[in-house]
């Protein structure tokens, strides 16, 4: 999914993301780590009638960042390689996600661009985490369910 499309094949195919997307809305971030060499939020969701919990996982290989307004609190640029060359995070990821209790991270919007591809969620405390399609062809980012994969996107 994401190969280059005319411009009503894109426009149909960015309004499917969305809606795929819109499940996350009223989700937690829960859990952020790395997966291999690609980076990983967890969303966990509520289902409010029936109360049950499902997880989603959003892996992400392109650029990403987490800001406030306009200043930049975390993003993928963000590890440290140890003398055995093992990936670390930088203590700054550490440091925000020990302030944060994963559950008080609530996703209120998220917001695909159409040109770009670009996706935008928005999160209270006037968080934003972009993730950012960079020109280069291949998969930038995949969401599965409870183990399962959703949607990919790839260009």
């Amino acid at each position: 999914m994401g190969q280059l499309l005319d411009g009503a094949a894109f426009l149909s195919q960015t309004n499917a993301m969305q809606a795929t997307l819109r499940q996350l809305i009223g989700g937690a971030l829960w859990f952020h780590g790395p997966s291999c060499d690609l980076e990983s939020f967890v969303i966990r969701v509520g289902e409010p009638r029936t109360r049950e919990i499902q997880y989603y996982q959003l892996t992400i290989n392109c650029a990403w960042r987490l800001r406030q307004q306009q200043q930049i609190l975390l993003s993928s640029e963000d590890w440290l390689y140890d003398d055995d060359n093992n990936i670390e995070f930088e203590p700054s990821v550490a440091k925000f996600w020990a302030k944060h209790d994963p559950a008080s991270l609530i996703i209120w919007s998220i917001e695909v661009k159409p040109q770009s591809g670009d996706l935008c969620f928005s999160i209270n405390y006037d968080y934003k985490l972009d993730i950012l399609i960079n020109a280069a062809a291949g998969q930038h980012w995949v969401l599965h369910r409870d183990g399962l994969e959703i949607w990919r996107y790839r260009s």
